[in-house]
């Protein structure tokens, strides 16, 4: 596999001197032959408190020096400004060089927007264009309005549908909600977690992943096997998807009272705000002509706002007079920075992805990640066919959801041209909008209909969703999708280098092995090879055994104390966290087998394989190095923010400790014994993947 191949140039032989060597270096002697890493560890000894046993507490022996020298004022304002480390670095540091990454197009959209009365007459000219070729003006029946109304959303005015791309039965299909008229106000003042948390919260994929059976209740707008939401419903926006270029048939809405509650989560919640589009979308199917023709006239009002200062100007007059009679109007006063932070934020995102593999990325290193992925797919299967817990029915059906889970490394191999902006022949401000918005919905058309097994057509559709682009510090796993996306963040030095110590390398691909896990974890498990709701389980003694395990995660995890100094007596919350916990132990696992398998094949014995195992751990520990205060664990832990709800990661301490007290290999390493603090007894030992 790669990383055996690859790096071998770091690997040499050497007498080993002594077979209790540990982490501090500690030398004896007996004479074994052993290869030694002379890659470099790129982890600081300084960080270490080696006062702390390991089986005491692992996350502080690798980290607490770290802990105790890194001051963390309290920030009430900001959240996120409530810890240091490892990764609060590296994401700071990656989102500058994104930041700075720009093309003609950012540059002409940035000088359109700073310009915009220098382009009055052109941005006239094309609005007045856009509005007469729609037939909008000429309309005399509501058929005519709706008909105009989605030709001019194919020439990129905004519209009133919002449109999300999911998975059934394999093909890629378009969920169509409602959505109100676009505001260019100053929108998220940052690219914060905050923001992308709280917009991935509300996405169409998060709502599946909570509660599988909404899929089910997914019904096309068109076609055989519609039932209550067909041609009868909305007529009227069916003709709408037919003026825009879409096929109707691919085009689908949700039963809002089909939607099973069962084990799923937030089912209530969820049927809540299907309901509520729904309710939108029949109050606007229903509207008469001349109530129709106002509600697109506010559409295409908010464009010729965009013509010129004066224009914006008398537009936030009427806004504010709007706002001051009903705070909820969707009117709001514009700002040329607003414009800038909308258009960049829900339209620039596709074309930014791009120009982060083209100026971040390469296709060795493409290549070898993908490589990587594929190792720890194979150590994976090997996992499944020697579990103990699982009938064969079910472990065949988890070795094939995992041989078709689909991958998608670094970026994609084929870029959609058509959903890739270009605005450097356009005359105005208001022409790059359409531009950029045409661009958008050619990004769906091109995507409907398309099949699962293209993994070029998974990373498109996932790119589709900007809290998910090439340009975030973050990886994913779709259960809709089968697929799990590992950004050039995790791509890149240091996560991942040729030149540090294999067990570092190895280490951080526990985050590849991770994603890899949700496939299989408490909400992935619901979901069969192609992403459609159906447990992998052959048998309901499988299902409980599993829930089983998954509960003595949750207890295990309920044990640990978070910040015993300022939270005394706060716990972890298992239960919250059980997904992303089932990951990371997953994730560790496979890592370290893949590691193992790597020493033995490169001839490590006696201290240098003791020494390499050790570094594997604490590579993993120096990934979640922070330092954190009471205000970040009550914000992410206790769910004391703005929405109200907890993390579903543990804290980092609790991710280091809560992996390996149930890992034996690590047992193995530091040799943790009886009577150390993180001991479990083998039978009290987590084992699930």
């Amino acid at each position: 596999m790669l990383l055996t191949c690859a790096f071998v140039g770091s690997i040499a032989l050497t007498g080993c001197k002594d077979d209790n060597a540990d982490d501090n270096g500690q030398q004896g002697g007996d004479g074994d032959i052993s290869a030694v890493d002379n890659g470099l560890w790129p982890v600081s000894d300084s960080h270490m408190d080696t006062s702390v046993k390991p089986g005491d507490d692992f996350y502080m022996y690798a980290n607490g020096t770290y802990w105790k020298n890194t001051v963390v004022p309290i920030d009430e304002k900001n959240p996120n400004n409530n810890a240091k480390g490892y990764d609060d670095d590296l994401s700071t540091a990656f989102k500058k060089k994104v930041a700075a990454l720009t093309d003609a197009n950012f540059q002409k959209l940035e000088n359109d927007v700073n310009k915009l009365d220098a382009t009055t007459a052109q941005s006239k000219q094309k609005y007045d264009e856009m509005v007469e070729q729609s037939g909008f003006k000429e309309a005399v029946t509501r058929e005519d309005l709706w008909k105009s109304f989605g030709r001019m959303a194919s020439m990129g005015v905004a519209t009133c549908l919002d449109f999300e791309p999911f998975f059934l039965n394999g093909k890629v299909k378009l969920y169509v909600s409602y959505r109100s008229p676009e505001m260019f106000g100053e929108g998220p003042k940052d690219k914060s977690d905050d923001s992308k948390a709280a917009a991935k919260a509300r996405s169409l994929q998060a709502m599946i992943k909570d509660n599988p059976s909404l899929l089910s209740a997914m019904m096309p707008l068109q076609g055989e096997g519609t039932r209550s939401i067909d041609k009868s419903r909305w007529p009227n926006i069916v003709l709408m998807l037919e003026a825009m270029g879409l096929n109707p048939a691919d085009c689908y809405a949700a039963e809002e009272f089909a939607i099973q509650t069962g084990n799923d989560i937030n089912s209530d919640e969820i049927k809540k705000s299907i309901a509520e589009s729904n309710e939108q979308l029949d109050g606007i199917e229903k509207m008469d002509f001349d109530e129709l023709k106002i509600e697109i006239n506010n559409y295409v009002t908010v464009d010729s706002a965009l013509i010129s200062t004066s224009a914006m100007q008398e537009f936030n007059t009427v806004a504010r007079m709007a706002q001051a009679i009903n705070p909820d109007a969707f009117m709001k006063p514009m700002s040329t920075k607003g414009i800038f932070v909308t258009l960049d934020n829900v339209y620039m995102g596709y074309l930014r992805s791009k120009l982060t593999a083209e100026q971040m990325m390469t296709a060795t290193v493409k290549q070898q990640m993908t490589d990587a992925a594929l190792e720890l797919r194979d150590v994976f299967r090997s996992r499944i066919e020697n579990n103990e817990w699982m009938s064969q029915g079910s472990k065949n059906n988890a070795i094939e959801k995992l041989d078709n889970m689909m991958f998608c490394i670094g970026y994609p191999e084929k870029w959609i041209t058509e959903a890739l902006p270009d605005i450097s022949q356009s005359k105005s401000l208001v022409e790059d909008v359409y531009i950029l918005r045409m661009a958008r919905l050619n990004l769906f058309k091109a995507v409907v209909g398309k099949d699962r097994t293209d993994a070029d057509i998974i990373y498109n559709v996932t790119l589709s969703d900007n809290t998910a682009g090439l340009f975030i510090d973050n990886a994913f796993y779709n259960s809709n999708f089968n697929a799990m996306i590992i950004t050039p963040y995790y791509c890149l030095p240091p996560f991942f280098d040729a030149k540090n110590n294999q067990a570092f390398n190895y280490a951080t691909l526990s985050i590849t092995g991770h994603e890899i896990t949700h496939g299989f974890d408490t909400g992935g498990a619901k979901f069969n090879k192609i992403g459609d709701p159906s447990p992998i389980w052959a048998n309901e003694a499988d299902a409980q055994e599993f829930e089983h395990r998954a509960e003595m995660l949750v207890e295990c995890y309920n044990g640990f104390e978070m910040l015993p100094d300022e939270l005394p007596g706060v716990m972890a919350n298992g239960k919250a966290t059980i997904t992303e916990n089932i990951a990371d132990l997953g994730g560790a696992e496979i890592a370290f087998q893949a590691y193992n398998n790597y020493l033995t094949k490169n001839g490590f014995k006696g201290t240098q394989l003791k020494l390499q195992r050790q570094r594997f751990f604490r590579g993993i520990a120096e990934i979640y190095r922070s330092k954190y205060n009471k205000k970040h664990v009550e914000y992410l832990a206790l769910g004391k923010n703005k929405e109200n709800k907890i993390d579903v990661h543990s804290m980092n301490k609790e991710r280091v400790n809560g992996i390996y007290c149930n890992m034996d290999g690590w047992y193995e390493a530091y040799d943790v014994q009886p009577g150390d603090k993180l001991y479990r007894t083998p039978e009290k030992r987590v084992r699930i993947w």
